[in-house]
């Protein structure tokens, strides 16, 4: 996994992050064109790679899935965007949003499973790690990472949270 984690999946986020106003104009538009233009459909999500920056506005520690809050710049839209700084870190995204990482490599779901949790624990401890929260609030954060939009067997499908895993974290 350091082979892949630091030569493919890395810059694959970085170098292919469509500014996230463009990716949230396009979704909140029409979440099947936007998904077919910008994600990868997998597992009955879309994954999405992007890139933006804001001021951070809120930081939530209160629970091991701690979040940031950013206010994003060239976005006016109606969704809430968040930023996961762990120390616990969820989700599925990282792993299929680039296309790096394909179920058919694995002999069953469950190994397929292994691969968010140790993707996951890499930007818990290398990306997001070494951030205090406690200093967050009113920065000006720059970020590449993923996020996905679950559009399989929703009768809804709730685009007011926005909830991206980073790979890439710059503060002023």
């Amino acid at each position: 996994m350091d082979g892949v984690w630091q030569s493919q999946i890395l810059p694959g986020v970085i170098e292919n992050a469509v500014d996230a106003p463009t990716v949230l104009a396009a979704i909140d538009a029409d979440i099947q064109k936007g998904g077919e233009t910008y994600g990868r459909f997998v597992g009955g999500s879309f994954n999405f790679m992007v890139k933006g920056q804001g001021t951070i506005t809120a930081v939530d520690t209160s629970s091991r899935n701690g979040t940031m809050t950013v206010k994003l710049d060239g976005y006016a839209g109606p969704a809430t965007i968040i930023v996961q700084i762990g120390p616990s870190i969820s989700g599925a995204a990282l792993r299929d949003a680039g296309g790096v990482v394909l179920f058919g490599q694995f002999k069953d779901q469950t190994e397929f499973g292994k691969i968010s949790r140790e993707l996951n624990k890499r930007v818990a401890d290398e990306i997001v790690g070494k951030l205090d929260p406690a200093t967050l609030v009113g920065k000006t954060v720059s970020f590449s990472g993923v996020f996905a939009v679950s559009t399989t067997n929703q009768t809804t499908i709730d685009l007011s949270t926005i909830t991206i895993t980073p790979v890439a974290i710059d503060l002023q």
